[in-house]
């Protein structure tokens, strides 16, 4: 994914300053590399603000990348530095959405399209758990059973993605690829596309949810989308149906998940995004019924360092040769 070394004059040398915390330190010496590879940049990568503060950096960057930072971080390094260009690591840029990050002419990038196909395979993977029955099969070989049945395939199957933008697309391939029926929702209807039979828009999900035998969500964090999928919606959903939600935790009412598993209204479920994480030990869904927990994990892959850092090297190939970057976010969407 890392394009080729290109030799790129530059009238004036930009400042580049990393915020990557002690936790995701596995991801500075690909960082690092980028002082040989382009000259014209002075690059360093910085643990906290306060390091970032007293450094010979503070007060003269002109790109600010940073890795799960808090607003007021940004809002600081906004306030004291001649910013350019801010890029975040990772797709999600809930943080950032400052008003006055929002009201300055400043772009944000952000890593969209790098951690796609993990949350691709981890969706399969929990369509392909449930539809193969592997509780059944734990359960057979903890008593040392060794009964057949009867399992399901995904191809025929109807799948709905709620979300239905680069993460969704992904999703949408594959389902299609496997024989399934796909449906995109999203803000606005477009035509159908490689990854769905049918995009329609979120406003008439309900239309479609009693023909969903998997419902993924891949929703962005918007008012819109918080608590989208309640009791409501699960009664409309068929007792077979399977949930899996790789987007963000606040989309799902998760007191009306718990209940609606437990009463056998959706057959199951698999989450890596909660409202609150870590997910606290007093939530429901730790005791619900047919429920895959997973701890925000589904795009820790052994690759996440190159993915991220390869996709900020675009775009910097971009902004160090004046040219406009190929993705930017929509402050105002959050994505």
């Amino acid at each position: 994914m890392f394009p080729q070394i290109l030799k790129i004059k530059m009238r004036a040398r930009y400042i580049i300053s990393a915020l990557v915390s002690k936790t995701y330190s596995y991801i500075i010496p690909h960082l690092q590399a980028f002082k040989s590879k382009y000259p014209d940049i002075k690059l360093e990568t910085f643990d906290d603000l306060n390091q970032f503060q007293n450094s010979d950096h503070w007060g003269r960057t002109d790109v600010l990348c940073m890795l799960f930072c808090s607003s007021s971080t940004l809002n600081e390094s906004l306030r004291s530095n001649p910013l350019k260009w801010v890029h975040s690591f990772t797709s999600g840029v809930d943080a950032y959405m400052t008003p006055e990050f929002k009201s300055s002419p400043i772009p944000l990038t952000n890593s969209k399209g790098a951690y796609n196909d993990s949350l691709m395979e981890y969706v399969l993977a929990s369509m392909l758990y449930f539809n193969k029955k592997f509780s059944i099969l734990e359960t057979q070989k903890s008593n040392k059973e060794y009964k057949p049945f009867l399992m399901p395939t995904l191809y025929g199957s109807t799948l709905v993605i709620l979300g239905y933008g680069s993460i969704g697309k992904s999703i949408g391939k594959v389902g299609k690829s496997l024989g399934m029926k796909v449906i995109g929702v999203k803000r606005t209807a477009t035509e159908p596309d490689e990854g769905a039979d049918e995009i329609i828009e979120t406003q008439r999900l309900h239309e479609v949810l009693p023909q969903a035998d998997f419902l993924a969500m891949a929703m962005p964090n918007h008012p819109s989308a918080h608590n989208i999928m309640s009791m409501r919606e699960f009664a409309l959903m068929k007792k077979t149906a399977v949930l899996v939600n790789i987007g963000r935790g606040n989309s799902i009412n998760e007191d009306d998940l718990a209940n609606a598993l437990n009463n056998d209204i959706i057959g199951g479920a698999a989450l890596d995004v909660f409202k609150t994480e870590p997910l606290p030990l007093t939530s429901p869904l730790w005791t619900a019924k047919n429920l895959i927990i997973s701890p925000h994990n589904a795009d820790m892959v052994v690759d996440l360092a190159h993915l991220c850092v390869g996709c900020f090297e675009n775009h910097l190939i971009n902004f160090l040769s004046g040219k406009p970057f190929t993705s930017v976010v929509d402050k105002e969407k959050g994505y």
